[in-house]
């Protein structure tokens, strides 16, 4: 492709009004045109290339409430077992959520304590997502905390942290854990618990997928939930895995309406290691090609966005290519390669035997 027609796209996707799903696509199809190797001879245009694509990546993760992620990898043991540090650990961070073991701890002993063993897990777990980082220190160390109860992509309601001057008042003057009071258990741990763990025993995640059902569907659809939904229980970002599910059901909705297929299923095993669940859209089949470089557009973009380094994420479908299963996200090196084109790194298809029962969201936790 001749210089003067990739500063014409350039300044096109610059300057042209054009959301940043669109602009990516426009780039992407422009470099596809031509080998990376012949882009690369033009020192400035490669970097101009680099530039426009690192802020493209900014525009959408900011669109979909994302903090920017840096360097960070996908890596989502890194999240489970930072998230593990509430329930493995005596005298620290478990000391946030649950009730003493050994008696009273003095306020400035615990924060001490729980810093030190936040500052650990950060440095030894580096790929945790920002806006799970941003909420545990909301919840423990600032004193103006900022996290909210979410549904969705709402913010229902404000939420109380362990350094609100308020609080630390309350706990030095009665020495007793917040959890064995009434109001701070139920406006300021319990809530913060179900943020960070999907949990048998309060069965948050078959409330979240209710929630979301009702708000994306209007009741019109009524997932299929299996029973053993209700034995669902690890740690990861629940808000960001409900925002996740928002999208698939939106995405759902929105085939429904051309394909027909009304019927959603959402079931739960442990298989390998992972907690997997599933969501299949019965019957429905994708419109794209398995190999399309387009696939992950709209709501699909920001269901993997959302899930970045709290699950792996596949797709099962009957692509017009024969059953596939499409890797979204894997931190597992044989099931992702690097595109040619854009010198990405990204998931492979894998043909399948068996028969998918429709276009199934496939999310696998630690």
């Amino acid at each position: 492709m001749p210089k003067d027609k990739y500063d014409f796209i350039l300044n096109l996707i610059e300057n042209k009004k054009l959301s940043p799903s669109q602009k990516e696509r426009v780039l992407r199809l422009s470099i596809l045109e031509t080998k990376k190797d012949v882009i690369k001879k033009d020192t400035e245009l490669f970097k101009r290339i680099e530039e426009i694509e690192k802020k493209l990546i900014g525009e959408r993760n900011e669109g979909d409430g994302i903090s920017k992620q840096k360097s960070k990898k996908h890596k989502p043991k890194d999240t489970y077992e930072l998230l593990n540090y509430f329930s493995s650990t005596d005298g620290g961070m478990k000391n946030l959520t649950h009730s003493f073991n050994f008696g009273f701890i003095a306020y400035d002993d615990l924060m001490k304590k729980c810093k030190e063993e936040f500052e650990q897990g950060r440095k030894k777990y580096p790929n945790v997502p920002e806006a799970l980082l941003k909420r545990i220190e909301d919840f423990a160390f600032s004193e103006s905390p900022d996290w909210y109860i979410m549904r969705g992509d709402e913010k229902i309601e404000k939420k109380i942290g362990w350094s609100e001057p308020a609080f630390v008042k309350w706990y030095k003057e009665k020495q007793t854990h917040p959890a064995n009071d009434a109001y701070y258990n139920s406006e300021m741990i319990v809530p913060f618990k179900e943020t960070i763990q999907v949990r048998s025993d309060i069965g948050n995640l078959i409330n979240l997928i209710n929630e979301l059902s009702d708000k994306v569907f209007q009741k019109e659809t009524k997932p299929i939930i299996k029973e053993a939904i209700h034995t669902a229980q690890f740690y990861t970002d629940v808000d960001r895995l409900g925002l996740a599910i928002y999208h698939i059901f939106t995405a759902i909705k929105q085939a429904s309406s051309k394909n027909f297929c009304d019927e959603v299923e959402i079931d739960f095993e442990i298989q390998d290691g992972f907690k997997i669940i599933r969501i299949v859209h019965i019957d429905s089949t994708p419109t794209k090609s398995v190999n399309d470089f387009d696939f992950l557009g709209g709501d699909l973009g920001s269901v993997k966005n959302n899930l970045w380094s709290l699950c792996n994420y596949d797709i099962l479908a009957k692509f017009h290519e024969g059953e596939y299963r499409k890797v979204i996200l894997s931190d597992k090196p044989k099931e992702t390669e690097k595109n040619e084109a854009t010198g990405k790194w990204m998931g492979k298809n894998f043909k399948i035997e068996e028969k998918v029962k429709g276009f199934t969201h496939v999310l696998k936790f630690y």
